[in-house]
């Protein structure tokens, strides 16, 4: 796994993914239920973006930025997840 690593001033160890970096494998839901098993997208392109929670300004921002590459992305066999920190029932009742 490439990652860039930084030590902080009190000595702590800071480890952040680089752009083309290897992902640490999670698991996570959509927002309807279906589980993501990020292992099963092991060799493909994988575009993944977290954001803080749904209706955050500058991530609706983004979001829409991102909306309008989504098919660009999709012809080069590229998958897009988006992980969000809000409960599912949120962007459940806001997607509509």
């Amino acid at each position: 796994m490439a990652e860039s690593s930084a030590t902080s001033e009190s000595g702590e160890s800071n480890s952040r993914l680089v752009a083309g970096a290897q992902a640490p494998l999670f698991e996570a839901r959509t927002y309807n239920g279906a589980p993501i098993i990020l292992e099963q997208l092991q060799g493909k392109k994988v575009w993944l973006i977290f954001y803080r929670y749904f209706n955050c300004p500058l991530c609706m921002h983004h979001m829409f930025d991102i909306s309008e590459q989504y098919q660009k992305n999709v012809a080069k066999n590229c998958e897009v997840l988006a992980v969000y920190e809000s409960i599912r029932f949120k962007i459940q009742s806001n997607s509509k």
